[in-house]
């Protein structure tokens, strides 16, 4: 099979969406944190009302502040990502078979097996290889000119890499990781809110008692 080739750029706006699609497990954790912490925050004033004013005026425009950021941190923690490695996303030649994916340019050429690839994504206009939790590649579908060779890209990822977020490996088997990451992502999440809940209740027994 002839590799499919591309000539490839990548802006910011591409690896954003790309990082976006991913469902960045960073991301999600923060904006769900700062949420709770919003709402926590919001139901001890209400709780607490009235009272004399003093540095508790400062919850409810924290609280909104920490809401309003919440669903854009994966938008800025996407952007600080591709800020850290512009060389990355520098204009390269992409070549992929049935073995490897291949990036060439003048001063560079590198090579990596599909097996050293974690998953792959697609979103209306790119496709993307995620590997170590974060976005590696990321091809505008663009750069492949015509409908038959995305497809042919389509179809070669999908033999070849398993698809992002299915805990499944290439040939459609369950990762042996995966139920295992899962337990551990979950009691991150809970220990995290468990340490908000009680940051809250401390900042508020002191303020009672003061």
């Amino acid at each position: 099979m002839e590799p499919v080739e591309a000539d490839v750029e990548v802006t910011e706006d591409d690896y954003v969406e790309a990082f976006e699609a991913s469902g960045q497990k960073g991301g999600r954790v923060l904006r769900r944190a700062l949420v709770v912490l919003a709402v926590a925050a919001a139901a001890l004033v209400a709780l607490s009302w009235p009272f004399p004013p003093g540095a508790w005026v400062l919850v409810v425009p924290v609280a909104l502040l920490a809401a309003w950021l919440a669903p854009r941190q994966s938008g800025w923690l996407a952007r600080r990502a591709f800020a850290a490695r512009p060389a990355a996303w520098n204009a390269v030649r992409v070549a992929l078979t049935e073995d490897e994916v291949r990036l060439s340019a003048e001063l560079l050429e590198t090579r990596r097996a599909w097996s050293r690839v974690d998953g792959w994504l697609e979103t209306p206009r790119l496709f993307a290889l995620v590997g170590a939790s974060t976005i590696t590649d990321v091809w505008p579908k663009a750069a492949f000119g015509d409908d038959e060779a995305r497809e042919r890209v389509r179809a070669l990822l999908a033999r070849c890499v398993p698809a992002h977020g299915t805990g499944r490996d290439a040939a459609g088997r369950p990762e042996a990781r995966d139920a295992r990451t899962r337990r551990l992502a979950r009691k991150g999440r809970v220990v995290l809110l468990a340490i908000l809940a009680l940051t809250l209740v401390a900042l508020y027994a002191v303020w009672r008692s003061a």
